[in-house]
């Protein structure tokens, strides 16, 4: 619990401080804000994360890493979908009804949670929707890149260049430090362990630069997909080399 619990309260304070800025220094607004905040959050697991930590870790690293996964992905869709649905303009009931709408909707979601029911239960989908599945899973990661390059088409404006160049900064640099921070000096209880070679991966992972999905997640919610796009894009060439700094400083720090 407690690897899980300095994970999460990481990424909820980065979350909430990409919020206030989006919200009070670059005057975003609604579904915007949410996916700003996001931006700021979401490291890119599937295309990075997880091919490296395995290749630098091998199989020992699969029990942290599915746990970052699957806590990370639902409790940052959450809070998108719970922000997005958000409305001002609206009644209490009216943004009660939208939020719960948003988390019951998101794609995204929706299959992190059908997977872990699926995964427990043992259930198992008969060949020909499998099949179809397995081709739209294959086809989902090259589509969505696809899509997001086009959007770099467009060269981001002046006034963009604060925005991206605050998430490249925060999801590069503040992100793993703070996630550093909280392992080394939160106090752990009673006879709780945490191992070196976890405390390292969640460093690692929380290094990378921002995921594709969010990309993804911008065009569902129709807010910030310009941006958004420009921020991945990025993060991603300057990721390569402070994610290389980052693996170099926790294999003198834990020996791993």
């Amino acid at each position: 619990p407690g690897f899980i619990i300095r994970y999460e309260v990481c990424t909820l304070l980065i979350f909430a401080l990409a919020f206030l800025f989006a919200q009070y220094v670059f005057q975003l607004e609604g579904k915007s804000r949410a996916i700003f905040s996001l931006n700021a959050s979401f490291p890119n697991y599937g295309f990075i994360g997880i091919p490296l930590v395995f290749l630098l870790f091998g199989d020992q690293a699969a029990i942290p890493v599915a746990l970052i996964l699957v806590f990370d992905a639902i409790l940052l869709l959450s809070l998108v979908s719970i922000f997005s649905s958000y409305g001002g303009q609206y009644s209490s009931s009216q943004n009660l009804t939208f939020t719960i709408r948003s988390l019951a909707t998101n794609p995204l979601l929706v299959s992190a949670l059908a997977g872990l029911i699926f995964s427990f239960t043992g259930l198992e989908l008969w060949h020909f929707p499998e099949t179809t599945f397995n081709i739209l899973a294959g086809a989902a990661a090259p589509t969505a890149l696809f899509a997001l390059g086009i959007n770099l088409v467009e060269k981001p404006k002046p006034s963009d260049v604060r925005e991206i160049t605050f998430l490249a900064l925060t999801k590069l640099i503040v992100h793993p430090i703070l996630v550093f921070c909280l392992f080394m000096f939160w106090p752990l209880t009673g006879e709780e362990k945490i191992p070196d070679m976890w405390i390292s991966v969640a460093v690692i992972l929380a290094s990378l630069p921002i995921a594709a999905n969010a990309y993804a997640l911008s065009e569902y919610y129709e807010g910030y997909s310009r941006k958004t796009s420009a921020a991945i894009f990025v993060s991603t060439i300057f990721g390569s080399l402070t994610v290389v700094a980052f693996i170099y400083l926790v294999s003198i720090k834990f020996g791993v």
